[in-house]
């Protein structure tokens, strides 16, 4: 889901609780009597909106030295890429790492 379909319902350093918007919203169009304590168990009850915190990476070029057969003076070539996060080689910058990073230079915040 986008970020603007969640609510952030709570935080703490180690999780964050949210749920979906749009279907508190529709659920909050639905009632005629709605009570505190009767949105309250809805909230509780439907807090497992699915998301995850997203990674953020860049690719780091790998650059190997190749020492040709008549060994006078090397040659740097690139091989391929390594992911930021997990190291993990890759041969194309792609947008995401197989580890889940999304390869966008380390960018926090998507505007």
């Amino acid at each position: 889901k986008a970020c603007r379909d969640l609510l952030l319902l709570s935080q703490t350093k180690q999780t964050s609780t949210y749920i979906d918007a749009d279907k508190l919203f529709r659920y909050v169009d639905e009632q005629t009597h709605l009570s505190k304590g009767k949105l309250q168990n809805y909230i509780r009850e439907n807090v497992a909106a699915d998301v995850a915190e997203v990674k953020h990476g860049h690719w780091i070029e790998d650059i190997k030295e190749i020492v040709p057969l008549n060994g006078i003076v090397p040659i740097k070539t690139l091989v391929g890429y390594r992911c930021s996060e997990c190291n993990r080689p890759e041969l194309r910058k792609e947008p995401y790492c197989n580890c889940g990073a999304k390869m966008d230079g380390g960018k926090v915040n998507d505007k």
